[in-house]
């Protein structure tokens, strides 16, 4: 179980903007697409034979959990952060659909890899909402497209108050590797230069592979 620690509201910086942005009138999320450059995880993948999108779930999860502004939540009528969180990723079935799967990144990459590949393993053909049962409060949903070069993407959340988790949505990245990510936040939890830091950080693991995989 991973650790919840709650936050003192009265002495917290962010007070006054969490309280105008959970108002009923004022709830609030939005979206920002960028494209990132993956070519040299591309290539960094491709020299050591792994898959690629493995390799975006842990850097996507690491990059996230390590900032609070992304961990943000509510337990029990407390306001807190995580101390991580973990993917929920949709797998698209033959029949159309998407089951969602999970994965959790509790160390090194390697150790992700191989849970990844076993899950896949485990849950292969299984339909329905979730492959493994309800996914963990401090779970977040990152989507990976890879048959969608999209310019943009927005995702509507109605009824997100008290959900804090950022939604990532990934598609298919062309002959230049530059990949389109398009990520969606609430804004009681954060702000532009929050999600502004998250792709300058993104792209700085995207261009450094060996800092993040390297066994």
């Amino acid at each position: 179980m991973d650790r919840f620690t709650p936050i003192d509201v009265k002495t917290w910086p962010r007070k006054a903007l969490y309280e105008l942005y959970n108002k009923s009138w004022m709830e609030a999320s939005f979206s920002a697409t960028m494209r990132v450059k993956v070519e040299n995880l591309v290539k960094y993948q491709k020299e050591r034979g792994q898959k690629f999108v493995p390799a975006l779930l842990y850097i996507f999860t690491k990059e996230l959990s390590g900032d609070p502004a992304f961990t943000l939540a509510v337990q029990d009528g407390q306001v807190g952060h995580w101390e991580r969180l973990h993917p929920m990723y949709p797998v698209l079935n033959e029949n159309g659909t998407f089951t969602f799967h999970y994965t959790p990144v509790e160390g090194d990459f390697r150790s992700f890899y191989d849970a990844y590949l076993r899950e896949k393993e485990e849950s292969a053909g299984r339909i329905g909402a979730y492959a493994s049962g309800n996914m963990p409060f401090n779970s977040y949903c990152i989507s990976i497209m890879n048959y969608f070069p999209f310019d943009s993407f927005s995702c509507s959340m109605k009824n997100n108050k008290n959900y804090y988790a950022p939604v990532i949505f990934i598609g298919k990245y062309g002959e230049d590797c530059l990949m389109p990510v398009s990520v969606t936040v609430n804004h009681a939890a954060c702000d532009g230069f929050h999600v502004s830091e998250l792709f300058r950080r993104l792209q700085e693991a995207f261009d450094h592979p060996e800092k993040w995989l390297a066994d």
